[in-house]
């Protein structure tokens, strides 16, 4: 044998028996009685896990916390859509309502402007008629005692047939210069294709603007991931612009003025050189029957086709502004010209395209509910108006507007350029209620509650 191998033999050795004297100390260790142990020896030798308690219970604090602020941004972040759904909804519905107005406001002069010229025709016609009716009458009412008479003689019919002859000659004169009645017929039929076209236009633009509306507020809907309802300030579901079919006496007023200034200033029979040189009286009168006749025809040709406003009775030839009619306002006819809008947010399992949310419960289900109580509700009230007829509403003392009454006589609100003001703008919600609640015991909806849930207003 070798010295290594004896090194290696006895380094064996040596390693067993010091494991036999470590089994035997623990063995030992273990048969020790517990009651000779000090005090302190109750505790744990290893004290590795003691700080377990305290993470586990600052990790659910800190959870709680990131879970409330998340859905507390979620909360808020959804009550911002919600609010810019009711505002966009409100406000663009009343930019269309004021835009359906401007444009009515902006063809009706154009329609008085035909119809007053249809007239203006007419009475042309008329007037040459009756002229030429009346002198045939005079020459007529003279010879027949002439001729009745026995013996007749021809120097007596002279004088009176070479008057008619001049008067006749004075009226083809003026016949050939005014182009009557080729010319006079040819713009009536011209000018009513064009009034046609004009009241067309206006019915199209009141007709089909609830739609427009209705698809917008599609649009709207998706965008924003909200649920949006739509009201006029008076109850109606159907948002339509605050005009309606007119009748004869609502364009009574604008149609006289327009055509006094078309039938008196330019086309009376003394600015007539040809005319003047007539009868005297005969003229006169030819033209106040066809001014009447014409007058007739121009109320008859835009009788029902043109629109006014709602504020404005359709049998009363005064056209009365939103803010009321005669001394006293009535805020009660701003309703047609207000538009309410409501918005709540949907859920991910309503269509919705956006971050689950079930709502706001992301990180937190138990404390955040998927009920209607927890989707946020917002409103938003926009008004078509007039800044002309706001600065004159607040000509008033003691509730009486002093300018209304007069300026209810002259129609500018639909009929002249100072028509063209209308704009929208977003107001406070004092229709709110009333519009989207009417004959219901409900109050606004508070923050944190659906559509459905009720609110005792007292």
């Amino acid at each position: 044998m070798t010295v290594a191998d004896s090194n290696v033999e006895l380094a064996t050795r040596e390693r067993e028996e010091g494991l036999r004297t470590l089994w035997t100390d623990a063995e030992s260790g273990l048969g020790a009685p517990v009651a000779a142990a000090p005090t302190g020896a109750r505790l744990h030798r290893c004290q590795r896990g003691n700080v377990s308690l305290l993470v586990l219970f600052m990790g659910l604090v800190f959870y709680t916390l990131t879970a409330m602020t998340w859905n507390t941004g979620e909360l808020t972040s959804a009550k911002i859509e919600a609010q810019t759904a009711a505002d966009s909804a409100a406000y663009t519905s009343a930019v269309w309502t004021s835009r359906a107005v401007n444009m009515i406001a902006a063809t009706n002069p154009l329609a008085l402007r035909d119809a007053s010229a249809i007239g203006i025709a007419t009475a042309a016609l008329i007037e040459g008629i009756w002229v030429f009716g009346f002198q045939t009458l005079y020459f007529i009412q003279n010879i027949v005692p002439l001729l009745s008479g026995l013996p007749w003689t021809l120097p007596a019919i002279m004088p009176l047939l070479a008057a008619y002859m001049a008067d006749l000659v004075l009226w083809i004169d003026f016949v050939i210069d005014t182009g009557w009645p080729v010319m006079p017929i040819y713009d009536m039929i011209v000018l009513g294709f064009h009034l046609h076209d004009l009241v067309t236009y206006q019915g199209l633009w009141v007709s089909e603007l609830p739609m427009l509306i209705a698809a917008q507020e599609a649009q709207l809907e998706a965008y924003y991931d909200c649920d949006v309802q739509l009201r006029l300030g008076n109850g109606s579901p159907l948002i339509s612009p605050p005009l309606h079919r007119g009748t004869p006496i609502t364009c009574a007023v604008p149609l006289i003025l327009r055509y006094l200034y078309d039938g008196l200033a330019s086309g009376s029979w003394y600015q007539e050189d040809t005319l003047k040189l007539m009868v005297i009286g005969r003229g006169k009168t030819g033209w106040l029957v066809g001014w009447a006749g014409g007058l007739l025809t121009s109320t008859l040709a835009l009788s029902f086709q043109h629109h006014v406003l709602k504020s404005q009775p359709q049998y009363s030839p005064l056209e009365f502004g939103p803010y009321g009619t005669g001394f006293i306002t009535d805020p009660r006819t701003w309703a047609d010209f207000t538009v309410v809008a409501s918005a709540r947010k949907r859920t991910s399992n309503e269509s919705s395209k956006q971050l689950p949310r079930y709502p706001l419960r992301f990180m937190a289900p138990g404390v955040f509910g998927d009920g209607d109580e927890h989707r946020p509700v917002a409103y938003a009230q926009a008004e078509t108006f007039n800044g002309i007829d706001g600065l004159i509403s607040t000509v008033n003392i003691g509730g009486f507007n002093l300018l209304q009454p007069v300026l209810s006589i002259y129609p500018w609100r639909v009929w002249t350029d100072w028509g063209w003001q209308w704009q929208p703008r977003l107001t406070h919600g004092t229709l709110i209620h009333p519009s989207l609640f009417q004959g219901t015991d409900v109050g606004l909806i508070p923050f944190g509650r659906g559509f459905n849930d009720t609110v005792p207003t007292h």
